[in-house]
């Protein structure tokens, strides 16, 4: 497990009390309820696991701790096709780093079964190969999915809590 990526950036990973440091944000239930469901899945997982299948045996909270890993390195590594394949893990190709869909310099495409990497404009040598990993993902998505956050997305999501004595309450669009 030591050779795997980190996954300590992807949200869901958070211990429960990490979520605390966003409490009386949106976002603070969205990812504490998603960490849940995958931690419920892992624990219903290790419920039916045949005894004795697993050598040694790890307690519930390793099986659970070790299951959140994997869907996260899983979930953060996995490329939407857009075809029948739906998603798909292809190594080397997971490696690719992102940009939003403005700067990149290389597509993905699909077909028959195979992945193919396509320069979308010149890639001087040297320079890195940069693809979009999901033109319809906002600033919040990527963090919540990948960890981290995209300094060049062209689409945010921003929450500004402010008191009920500067402004009145409710929520407010400002394009």
């Amino acid at each position: 497990l030591a050779a795997l990526p980190s996954t300590d950036a992807v949200p869901v990973q958070w211990p429960a009390d990490g979520f605390a440091s966003l409490q009386g944000s949106v976002l603070g239930p969205r990812f504490a309820e998603s960490a849940e469901q995958r931690r419920s899945s892992a624990r219903d997982l290790f419920a039916a696991w045949p005894a004795g299948a697993l050598t040694p045996p790890p307690s519930q909270e390793e099986f659970v701790a070790a299951f959140m890993r994997a869907d996260s390195i899983v979930a953060s590594r996995a490329i939407q096709t857009g075809t029948s394949d739906e998603t798909i893990l292809c190594p080397v190709v997971d490696l690719l780093n992102h940009t939003d869909s403005e700067y990149c310099n290389a597509k993905l495409e699909f077909d028959s079964g195979r992945t193919k990497v396509v320069a979308r404009k010149g890639i001087k040598p040297g320079n890195e190969v940069l693809i979009c990993y999901d033109p319809e993902a906002d600033f919040l998505d990527l963090w919540e999915r990948y960890g981290f956050f995209d300094s060049t997305a062209t689409i945010h999501t921003v929450e500004i809590q402010v008191n009920d004595d500067i402004v009145a309450p409710g929520a407010y669009w400002i394009p």
